[in-house]
C-alpha cells in the first residue's frame, strides 16, 4: 500500500514538473495561437516568443485590431510579454490555477490618427495587461489604466483608473466590465459632465449571434452635467436584455432606468421606467444593431431600408413608469400595439395620419392629486374633475386613454379623430 502511494505521488509530481513544458510546448503551438486570435477576436495578433521550461517571453504584436465591433485600420501596437506556464501560477492577486498567465505593457508604433487607442495606450504611464488562460477553458483579461484621456475635436474625456475586465468563455461568449474612479468631460452639447465611479457590465453570446450585446448593465452613483441649467442625477441605473423568443425567430427587448434623485430647477426629481418590446424581426434586429455600431461609417441607403423594414413588421410595447414629479408619485402603464404595414414600399410614404389609424394604443395615469396642485395645470385639472372627465380615486387623478382605428375615447368619452386626419392628410400633401 504504502509503495503504491508513493508510486501516485511520484506520478502526480513528474504531472506537476511536466506541465510547465508542455503548456509552453502549446503556446508555440500554432493551432493554439489561431484558437486564442478568435477567442479574443483580434486576428491581426502576431506572437515572437521564446519558450522556456517555466516561462515563455517574447513580443506581441497586434495589427488592426477590433474594439467594439469595429475593426481599426492602420493601428498596430507591441507589448512585450512574459507568461507563466500553469497549473501553478502567481499573480499580484496570489496563487492561482490555470494553463498559463501573462503580462505586458503595450504601447502604440508609430503615429496613429485614432482617439480611441490613443486613450488606450497613450497615457503617462504604459497600461497593465494581463491575460489568465483558466483550465476550464475560460480567457481573463485584464486592462487597467492610471489615467484615459480621449480626444476628438468635439469632445474631451478623462477617466481616472480606468479598469477592464473580460472574460471570453469556450463557447465564445463575452463578458465585459468596465469602470472608473471618476470620469469628466467636454462636448458642444452637453457642456463639462462629470461622472462618480461609473460601471458597466456587458454580456454577449456567441459573435455569430444576434443578440449583440444580450445584456447590458450601467450603474453611475452621480452625474453632474455644467451647462446653461445645472443637472445632477443621482443613483443612476440602466438594465438592457434582449433574447430569442421561442421558435419564433422573433426579439423582445427589455430596457429598465432609474434615477433615484435628480437635483435641477425642472419639477421631475425621480424617475423609474420599465420598458417590454416584444416581436421584432430577428433579422431586421441583426441589421439594427450591426448599423447602430457603426452609425458614423453607416449608408444611408441601408438605415432607410431597415426603417422600412421596422415600419412593415409588426411588434409591441408595454411601458411602466413611476415619475416624481412637484413633490409627488405618479404612474403611467402605456402599451403601443403596431400591426405592420406590409404594402408599404417608402418609409418617407408613411404619414402621421397613417399611423394614427393603425396603431393600437392604451395608457393609464394615476396621478397624485397634492402634487398636481402644486403644478402649472392644478386650475385645469380641478375643473375636469367638476366635470366629471377627471375622475379621482384614493387621493390620484386617473387618466384612460384608448386609441383604436383613428377613434380616441378618454375617460370613455369617444372622440372621432377622421377630421382631424384629414386635415393632417391635406397638410402632407
Amino acid at each position: 500500500m504504502k509503495r503504491l502511494v508513493v508510486i501516485l505521488l511520484s506520478l502526480l509530481l513528474l504531472v506537476v514538473a511536466l506541465m510547465p513544458l508542455i503548456v509552453g510546448s502549446a503556446i508555440n503551438n500554432e493551432e493554439q495561437l489561431e484558437q486564442l486570435r478568435q477567442r479574443l477576436g483580434q486576428p491581426g495578433m502576431v506572437l515572437e516568443l521564446e519558450r522556456g521550461w517555466f516561462r515563455t517571453t517574447g513580443v506581441v504584436t497586434v495589427s488592426d485590431p477590433f474594439i467594439g465591433q469595429r475593426r481599426h485600420p492602420g493601428v498596430r501596437f507591441t507589448a512585450p510579454v512574459s507568461i507563466q506556464h500553469g497549473p501553478l501560477l502567481w499573480s499580484d492577486a496570489g496563487l492561482m490555477l490555470g494553463y498559463a498567465y501573462g503580462s505586458a505593457q503595450p504601447r502604440l508604433e508609430g503615429p496613429v490618427d485614432d482617439p480611441l487607442f490613443h486613450a488606450l495606450l497613450s497615457s503617462a504611464t504604459p497600461p497593465q495587461v494581463s491575460v489568465h488562460a483558466q483550465l476550464n477553458g475560460d480567457i481573463d483579461l485584464h486592462w487597467s489604466n492610471d489615467t484615459l484621456y480621449y480626444e476628438t475635436p468635439l469632445q474631451t474625456l478623462t477617466a481616472e483608473n480606468f479598469d477592464l475586465r473580460l472574460t471570453a468563455t469556450a463557447d465564445l461568449a463575452l463578458n465585459a466590465q468596465l469602470q472608473a474612479d471618476k470620469v469628466r468631460g467636454s462636448s458642444a452639447v452637453f457642456g463639462k459632465v462629470e461622472a462618480d465611479s461609473p460601471a458597466l457590465n456587458i454580456h454577449s453570446g456567441n459573435p455569430e449571434d444576434a443578440l449583440l450585446p444580450a445584456s447590458l448593465q450601467l450603474t453611475l452613483p452621480r452625474l453632474h452635467i455644467d451647462a446653461a441649467e445645472q443637472l445632477t442625477l443621482h443613483g443612476i441605473r440602466i438594465d438592457y436584455a434582449a433574447h430569442e423568443e421561442a421558435d419564433t425567430h422573433k426579439v423582445s427587448v427589455r430596457q429598465q432606468v432609474q434615477v433615484e434623485q435628480i437635483d435641477s430647477r425642472a419639477p421631475l426629481s425621480a424617475l423609474l421606467m420599465d420598458s417590454r418590446t416584444q416581436g421584432i424581426d430577428i433579422e431586421v434586429f441583426r441589421r439594427l444593431r450591426a448599423l447602430l455600431g457603426n452609425i458614423r461609417n453607416s449608408d444611408p441607403d441601408e438605415l432607410q431600408a431597415v426603417l422600412l423594414q421596422l415600419q412593415q413588421k409588426p411588434a409591441t410595447q408595454h411601458t411602466d413608469a413611476t415619475l416624481t414629479l412637484w413633490g409627488g408619485k405618479h404612474r403611467l402603464a402605456l402599451d403601443l400595439n403596431w400591426p405592420g404595414m406590409p404594402g408599404l414600399s417608402d418609409p418617407e410614404q408613411l404619414t402621421a395620419s397613417q399611423v394614427l389609424r393603425v396603431l393600437d394604443a392604451s395608457m393609464h395615469l394615476r396621478a397624485n392629486i397634492d402634487a398636481v396642485e402644486r403644478s402649472f395645470v392644478a386650475i385645469m385639472a380641478r375643473n375636469y374633475a367638476a366635470q366629471g372627465m377627471l375622475p379621482t380615486d384614493n387621493g390620484d387623478y386617473v387618466l384612460d386613454m384608448t386609441l383604436q382605428g383613428g377613434t380616441l375615447n378618454v375617460n370613455g368619452q369617444s372622440i372621432d379623430l377622421a377630421p382631424f386626419l384629414n386635415l393632417l392628410n391635406q397638410m402632407n400633401r
